[in-house]
C-alpha cells in the first residue's frame, strides 16, 4: 500500500509541478471558464454529508454532517486543459446521529478543521457551463473513528455556470479518505453547493 501512496503522491507531484510551470509561463491573459479573464477567485462551498464509504455515493442517505468550505484559487492550465490551483480550509460540523438504521457513527465525534492543497481541471465547457474534476492532499486537524490519519487524499466532481464575468456558482461531489494508508478509512463524502466571485 505504501508503494500505491507514493505512486500516487509523485503522480500528484508532477501535476502540480507541470500546472504551476504553466501558470508562470504565461505571457498573455487568457479565457478560463472557471475564471473569465480574471485572475483570482474566492468561493464558498457548503455541503451535505452523506452516509457510505464509496468514492461515489448518491445523494439520498444524508447524515447530520456538513463542511463549510473556503477557497483561494488562480487560474492554470494543465495538458492545455484550463484549470484551478486552489488553498483551501474547510470547517466540517457534525451535529447528532443519522437516523438510518444502518448508520450508528455519532457524527459530533466528526467535526474538524481541513487545511487542503488542490487543483480542479475543466473537461467540457462552453460560455456558460462547464464541468470537471479534482484531485487534492491535505491534513485534518485531528485523526478519528472514521479518518484515523490526519493525512487527506480529496476526489471531486463539479458542473458550473457563470452567471457574469465575476460570478459563477457550483454544484459538486467531494470524497475525502486516507488513500488506504491505514485500514480504517471510512471517509467524508459530500455533496453541496458553491458561490464564486472571480477578479
Amino acid at each position: 500500500m505504501k508503494i500505491v501512496l507514493s505512486v500516487f503522491m509523485l503522480l500528484f507531484s508532477v501535476f502540480v509541478a507541470e500546472a504551476e510551470f504553466r501558470f508562470f509561463a504565461r505571457t498573455e491573459k487568457s479565457w478560463n471558464p472557471l475564471f473569465g479573464d480574471k485572475e483570482n477567485q474566492l468561493m464558498l462551498n457548503i455541503g451535505q454529508g452523506i452516509a457510505g464509504t464509496w468514492m461515489l455515493e448518491l445523494p439520498e442517505k444524508p447524515v447530520p454532517f456538513i463542511m463549510f468550505h473556503f477557497q483561494y484559487s488562480q487560474p492554470i492550465e494543465f495538458f492545455r486543459l484550463p484549470a484551478r490551483l486552489s488553498a483551501n480550509v474547510i470547517q466540517t460540523i457534525g451535529y447528532g446521529k443519522s437516523e438510518c438504521p444502518y448508520d450508528t457513527w455519532n457524527w459530533r465525534d466528526f467535526t474538524t478543521r481541513i487545511a487542503f492543497l488542490s487543483t480542479d481541471v475543466v473537461m467540457v465547457w462552453t460560455n456558460k457551463w462547464y464541468f470537471g474534476t479534482g484531485i487534492g492532499t491535505g491534513i485534518q486537524a485531528s485523526e478519528n473513528e472514521r479518518i484515523s490519519t490526519k493525512f487527506l487524499v480529496g476526489l471531486k466532481l463539479f458542473t458550473g455556470y457563470n452567471f457574469t464575468g465575476n460570478w459563477r456558482t457550483e454544484i459538486f461531489f467531494h470524497h475525502f479518505s486516507n488513500g488506504s494508508t491505514s485500514p480504517q478509512n471510512y471517509s467524508y463524502n459530500f455533496y453541496g453547493l458553491g458561490l464564486g466571485y472571480s477578479f
